[in-house]
């Protein structure tokens, strides 16, 4: 091992519990949606399947930056904190920002939006 080389170590128990909450926030997606998705896709489960898929990019995402060492997070820790600070600046853009329910937050990315916070 690389002197500086800090593994990772997650607890499963936590695992579990993500699971769960993941679990059951889709199970909630899926049964609060049901007549919305039917009236706007035709597809009752519409939603369900759309939130689906964005917690398997954000469960494969957090699964490969779990494999940057701890390193890695560190040197790069001043031009995270940056781009974040970027972002939420940027949604007070006329433009860029994109107002829902009277507060504008979001970045419309054009396939989907980013909330900066």
């Amino acid at each position: 091992m690389k002197p500086g080389f800090r593994m990772i170590e997650i607890e499963p128990r936590v695992l579990w519990a993500a699971g769960l909450l993941l679990a059951v926030g889709l199970v909630m997606v899926a049964s609060a949606s049901v007549a919305v998705a039917e009236s706007h896709a035709g597809d009752s489960l519409h939603y369900f399947y759309k939130q689906s898929a964005f917690a398997g990019i954000g469960v494969l995402a957090g699964s490969l930056f779990l494999l940057l060492p701890l390193a890695v997070w560190e040197r790069s820790s001043f031009w995270l904190l940056a781009l974040a600070l970027c972002l939420l600046a940027l949604v007070l853009f006329p433009g860029v920002g994109r107002e829902v329910n009277g507060a504008r937050r979001w970045i419309d990315l054009g396939f989907m939006q980013v909330q900066a916070s």
